[in-house]
């Protein structure tokens, strides 16, 4: 019996030698989450460039497949509004997108009015908007699940709304640099309205997406 235990808490301690537990070192860092795949993918991209093109999967995921991402992202994003708690998520969401986007308008238009096309900096007017009106979604649920709480997350929904091109050129177009696509608008609320109405209509959805952004 005691040599049944002894080769059982064996095979437990190699199982803990041979489990590096990554992705729990990577929780470990304030955005690891995202930060760590994203350091790894542009050393790939800038020391070994043909590695993303070598065709197939690998191609299709890594390379094509940004927007297909984006798109499944929303519907994650859509599934965090719980419409019995609509109020504070959807008020820090429009307050944060509100503040970028006048900020955005606000310093393009300076630096415009200031330096002209050629920018400050050597950084042109669009660059600065381009800069201050957009987000990264991604990098801002791996914090807020780690440092906020629910409301912080649900924000996202408003907030996701930067990670497109919609408010950068919204900006641009109030500074006289570009039109206002509103087939943006559509095609960024499209997903985050199913990721809406599926998570509200299926608890084990919402989980489920909760557990994959966390």
């Amino acid at each position: 019996m005691s040599d049944k235990k002894t080769e059982v808490k064996k095979q437990s301690e190699e199982k803990k030698q041979m489990d590096l537990d990554l992705l729990g070192k990577m929780k470990k860092m304030p955005g690891g989450l995202v930060i760590i795949p994203l350091v790894l993918a542009v050393l790939i991209a800038t020391f070994f460039p043909q590695a993303y093109q070598i065709g197939g999967y690998v191609t299709a995921l890594f390379y094509d497949g940004n927007s297909c991402m984006m798109g499944f992202f929303l519907i994650v994003c859509g599934s965090a509004i719980n419409i019995k708690q609509v109020g504070m998520p959807l008020y820090k969401g429009v307050a944060l997108t509100g503040i970028k986007f006048l900020l955005g308008v606000i310093v393009g238009m300076t630096v415009s009015a200031l330096c002209g096309p050629a920018g400050f900096l050597g950084i042109a007017p669009f660059v600065w908007i381009a800069t201050i009106t957009n987000s990264n979604g991604s990098l801002y649920i791996s914090l807020s699940s780690q440092f906020g709480n629910a409301t912080d997350t649900g924000a996202i929904s408003i907030l996701s709304l930067n990670d497109g091109p919609f408010f950068t050129l919204v900006a641009l177009g109030a500074t006289g640099l570009a039109s206002i696509p509103f087939d943006s608008l559509i095609a960024v609320l499209v997903p985050l309205l199913i990721g809406f109405i599926w998570g509200n209509l299926d608890a084990g959805f919402r989980r489920a997406c909760a557990t994959r952004r966390s």
